[in-house]
């Protein structure tokens, strides 16, 4: 059952990463580079609320998350008390990758200290 809906998520992820290239593919045979260059950077701050925004549901709604999960599981209450402890070290794992991926802390820091983009 885990498998399936693994493989489900998979594919619901990789027909959304098809769609938004496919809709970037048209956006750049209809204008330029640079137009869509702009448009991108344009929604890079909603892009960040988004994440930020769905960082936040998943921490408030960890105890919900659990409890369907330890009830679809057969989970025993040790189990679940300790993955409802796990919440805030998800949060700083989410925090951490957000700031370094989403925020492009490495290139701003690699750039800042040779003086090179990346």
């Amino acid at each position: 059952m885990r498998r399936v809906g693994f493989i489900g998520l998979s594919l619901l992820a990789l027909a959304g990463l098809l769609l938004v290239g496919a809709v970037l593919w048209q956006a750049l045979e209809l204008s330029s580079f640079a137009a869509v260059s702009q448009r991108v950077e344009r929604l890079t701050q909603v892009a960040a609320l988004i994440r930020l925004s769905l960082i936040a549901g998943v921490v408030g709604l960890w105890p919900q998350l659990v409890a369907r999960a330890c009830r679809q599981g057969g989970c025993g209450a040790a189990r679940r008390s300790e993955l409802l402890a796990q919440r805030w070290r998800l949060l700083g794992w989410l925090l951490l990758i957000e700031l370094l991926l989403g925020q492009r802390l490495i290139g701003r820091l690699l750039s800042a200290t040779t003086g090179v983009m990346a």
